[in-house]
């Protein structure tokens, strides 16, 4: 959803579609609750440094668990739906 909303702000011409062609898809993203790497390693990390109780995992395992599998569905997600779906247009 989140190259969805890069590819439509793309294709405006003027800032006010930028912004309302980004809304949405970027509404839904965060109400559907997926996860995106970047956003993902500022929570993660910031949680890692501001612990306020112990954490069963380390930050090596916690890339295994999260962040791998995170970043497959985002290039799934960004690569294979949105670029094939532009490459038929």
């Amino acid at each position: 959803m989140i190259s969805l909303a890069y590819w439509q702000s793309v294709s405006s011409f003027e800032v006010e579609g930028k912004i309302v062609s980004m809304i949405w898809p970027v509404c839904a993203f965060v109400a559907l609750g997926y996860e995106e790497m970047v956003v993902n390693l500022f929570l993660v990390l910031t949680g890692f440094i501001e612990r306020s109780e112990p954490v069963e995992y380390n930050a090596i395992e916690y890339i295994y668990l999260n962040f791998i599998p995170v970043q497959i569905g985002n290039l799934i997600a960004g690569i294979i739906s949105i670029g094939a779906i532009y490459k038929l247009i």
